[in-house]
């Protein structure tokens, strides 16, 4: 199979001279075309010249093309170099964006400006926000260690409630979102994981029969407008953070996807009080 090279998005890292080839060497110019395979997103922000684009002959095109074919035919190792290079930058990107967002989350629960429910040490000034969905096993694990460091104090939680396993994650979310309007989040939060067979509307008036919530309201306020908004609105934060599965932690300015067990919850908050 012949790899084919769009020549377009080489014309400028090639400088579009025939001249400027035979100068540098077919050899050195092949290495900055394969070269430039990891650079393409960058070299494609910039515009090319008219001059640039047509500067070259198509026979000239498909010598550069034979080139690049031919060198990578001899070092065809170079093309996995590119995309693991190039998979890291876009790693490394998305671990930027999520930390500046993580960093703008906080400051925004901080502050007062998202209404999100908390639960432990609610007079701590030091913040661990966690992604939960209550069909998640790993979830679940997250929530005893989550437990085990509330015990220690010292720490305030917040919760946001992102379902992402289907309609029985979204009811279980409508309804412990509808209990944070009577005041009961958290303790409707940790039912629900106690009791992982509550999945329906008669398992979660069970519960709320069990702390004492408003039924009526409870039922109503699930399925209201307000908690389809929160909803969207979490969906949204999880998008900027480049969250897709929970559990998800942030840890102050620390961004933590998965499950993290007591232990290291636990060291990575020391660490960060430090």
């Amino acid at each position: 199979m012949r790899i084919r090279i769009s020549f377009k998005r080489f014309s400028l890292f090639l400088r579009s001279s025939i001249m400027y080839q035979r100068r540098i060497g077919k050899l050195s110019l092949a290495v900055l075309a394969v070269s430039a395979l990891g650079m393409a997103p960058a070299v494609a922000k910039e515009k090319a010249s008219a001059e640039n684009m047509t500067a070259l002959s198509e026979a000239q095109k498909t010598e550069v093309n034979d080139m690049i074919h031919q060198f990578i035919m001899n070092n065809p190792e170079v093309l996995l170099e590119s995309v693991e290079l190039y998979q890291q930058r876009l790693e490394d990107e998305r671990a930027s964006k999520s930390k500046t967002a993580s960093k703008d989350l906080l400051a925004d629960i901080k502050a007062g400006k998202l209404d999100v429910p908390f639960a432990g040490d609610l007079e701590s000034d030091f913040l661990v926000v966690e992604f939960v969905d209550y069909n998640c096993g790993f979830c679940k694990r997250g929530f005893e260690a989550v437990q085990g460091v509330m015990e220690k104090g010292g720490v305030k939680f917040a919760f946001i409630d992102l379902p992402v396993l289907g309609n029985s994650s979204r009811e279980a979310a409508k309804y412990a979102l509808a209990a944070k309007l009577q005041g009961k989040y958290a303790d409707f939060h940790n039912e629900l994981f106690k009791q992982p067979s509550a999945r329906s509307e008669s398992g979660f008036v069970k519960i709320a029969e069990q702390i004492g919530l408003d039924v009526d309201k409870l039922k109503a306020d699930a399925n209201g407008d307000v908690v389809k908004a929160e909803l969207e609105r979490n969906r949204d934060l999880a998008d900027k953070l480049g969250i897709s599965g929970t559990p998800a932690f942030i840890v102050e300015d620390e961004f933590v996807p998965g499950y993290v067990p007591e232990e290291t919850l636990q060291s990575m908050i020391d660490a960060q009080k430090k």
